[in-house]
C-alpha cells in the first residue's frame, strides 16, 4: 500500500523544520496495518525536542473515534502525540495547510499518578 500524499507533505514540512522523520513505509509489505501502534503514521525527532508521534488524516478530517485511540495510547514523558488533519479551501477544496491537535498523555504515568491531559489546536499553513 502506497503512502498518502498527505503523509508525504507532512514529512516534507517536518524535514524543513529540521526534524528527522521516520515513516511506516519500511514495514513488511504483507502487514495488515503499517501504523506505529496502529495509530501513528510519522515519528519525528530533533535534538533537545520531544519525540513527536503524528497521526495524519487527509480527507477525513478530525475524527472523534480516532482521537480517542490517540488519547488511549500511553507515551512516556518526553513524547508528544499529535493529530494532523488536512485543511482545505472551502471553494476549491484544495489543500491549504494543517489543523493540528496536540494530545498530551491523560492516563497514568509509570508511578501511578494520573496526568492532566490537555488539548491544544494549532493551525499551520504551508509556505
Amino acid at each position: 500500500m502506497a503512502r498518502s500524499r498527505y503523509e508525504i507533505l507532512a514529512q516534507k514540512q517536518l524535514e524543513k523544520e529540521g526534524y528527522t522523520v521516520d515513516n511506516k513505509a519500511g514495514m513488511a509489505y504483507w502487514a495488515k496495518n503499517r501504523d506505529y501502534f496502529h495509530v501513528f503514521d510519522l515519528l519525528a525527532k530533533k535534538f533537545n525536542e520531544p519525540l513527536r508521534w503524528i497521526s495524519i488524516k487527509g480527507t477525513q478530517g478530525l475524527i472523534k473515534s480516532h482521537l480517542a485511540e490517540i488519547e488511549g495510547c500511553w507515551m512516556p514523558e518526553g513524547n508528544t502525540k499529535e493529530f494532523w488533519a488536512a485543511k482545505r479551501n472551502p471553494k476549491s477544496n484544495r489543500f491549504i495547510g494543517w489543523n493540528k491537535l496536540i494530545v498530551e498523555n491523560n492516563n497514568k504515568d509509570v508511578n501511578g499518578v494520573k496526568n492532566q491531559g490537555k488539548k491544544e489546536t494549532i493551525t499551520a499553513t504551508p509556505r
